[in-house]
């Protein structure tokens, strides 16, 4: 794509932007009154697989492992996660969901039931597919992009 025809592209990341902040803000709404927050949420749902060190949560959401392990100290002091050795590195342990980690990750759904709801109506089936394609074409776009130029740069480094 030419530079005059970037324009289409910086008007799609505004309006990813600002729906992004739009969803998320409703959620953050919702969820105060259950005590949790989007990102505890996400963190949780992560462990849902299974026990997961920090690092690793940090680069599955893409996040900053200061600002993960922030989240998970307080999920640790709320009893909501165990820290379990890590046979793999001694310094970094993992995590798991506690029952009542667990009974929070099973109830946030029900705080946002509305939200879903009146997305449902607002939005037929076809568009959520159709945005549920196109995110996940872009996340991949922006990984494959983001592979290249790391390779591309650890061969200008030497690295």
């Amino acid at each position: 794509m030419e530079i005059q025809h970037y324009s289409p592209l910086v008007g799609m990341f505004r309006e990813l932007t600002q729906a992004l902040a739009a969803a998320n803000g409703v959620a953050e709404r919702l969820l105060a009154p259950e005590g949790q927050t989007l990102a505890r949420w996400t963190f949780l749902d992560t462990l849902s697989e299974g026990p997961i060190s920090v690092p690793a949560v940090a680069r599955r959401l893409r996040q900053t492992r200061q600002s993960t392990q922030r989240i998970a100290d307080i999920l640790v002091e709320e009893g909501h996660l165990l820290r379990l050795p890590n046979p793999d590195h001694r310094r970094s342990p993992l995590y798991a969901c506690t029952a009542s980690g667990r009974e929070v990750l099973e109830r946030l759904p029900d705080a946002v039931a509305e939200w879903y709801s009146f997305l449902g109506t607002a939005l037929s089936l076809d568009q959520i597919e159709r945005l549920t394609e196109l995110s996940r074409s872009l996340r991949l776009a922006a990984e494959e992009f983001t592979e290249a130029r790391l390779s591309r740069e650890a061969a200008l480094t030497g690295n």
